[in-house]
């Protein structure tokens, strides 16, 4: 007979950088949860520390397991990178719910993403040799993602269900006010993410370090509420 092991929710987890506490106090979750992309560039992180159980109680606040990203250094050799990514909607499959609903609604098919860019660079070096360091990057998201709003109801039904006291014109007029509410609309998410660093080595076995990261997401109609639940999508 199989056993079934239990769950610990993804709240119950900790996440953290360069030991510092990242989650968002609202939802016990890592910043950003599930609206923005990320809050570090990935050209910022130099390796993931990851406790799954047993770990000591320097870390605490889980339940479940532990991560802790830690953040790259400058050298005392000056090095720099560059980066970019593009994800374009001819290269893209229609998404098949938008697809299913434009067929059934008679709309026009649209990319879920209709276009997607992560840009940016590093760049780190020595301030001091052998003793003081820097590290800096920047981080650029431009991200083109109309959104859909649909309904399993129809105008047959909205006529149907009319209430009484109601003439067919005032019902009439509700449906098309909310076929108005249904199709496509733009949406955008776009952010820049800055981070800055700076170590200075104490002696062979201790090291200061100091970094400051600036996050600035904008996102007009980026977060939708759904009243009816799975009326809307």
């Amino acid at each position: 007979m199989a056993r079934q092991l239990p769950r610990i929710s993804g709240i119950y987890n900790e996440n953290s950088v360069d030991g510092a506490n990242n989650n968002q106090a609202f939802f016990s979750e890592a910043r950003g949860r599930t609206r923005i992309a990320y809050v570090y560039s990935m050209d910022t992180i130099k390796e993931f520390q990851v406790s799954a159980s047993n770990y000591s109680a320097e870390f605490g606040q889980a339940a479940g397991g532990v991560v802790n990203a830690v953040t790259k250094s400058g050298t005392n050799t000056i090095h720099g990178d560059l980066f970019y990514y593009l994800r374009y909607p001819s290269l893209n499959a229609l998404d098949p719910i938008n697809k299913a609903s434009s067929i059934t609604h008679n709309l026009p098919f649209t990319q879920p993403v209709h276009q997607q860019q992560q840009f940016g660079g590093s760049v780190g070096g020595p301030i001091i040799k052998d003793k003081f360091f820097y590290f800096l990057t920047y981080d650029g998201s431009r991200k083109v993602f109309p959104i859909t709003y649909t309904t399993s109801g129809s105008s047959s039904l909205v006529t149907a269900n009319c209430p009484s006291g109601a003439s067919p014109a005032q019902c009439a007029a509700a449906f098309s006010f909310i076929n108005s509410t249904l199709g496509n609309f733009p949406r955008t998410g776009n952010q820049d993410v800055y981070f800055a660093k700076l170590d200075y080595q104490l002696n062979p076995t201790n090291r200061l370090s100091a970094n400051f990261n600036f996050q600035n997401w904008r996102s007009p109609n980026g977060s939708s509420l759904e009243p009816q639940g799975p009326t809307t999508r």
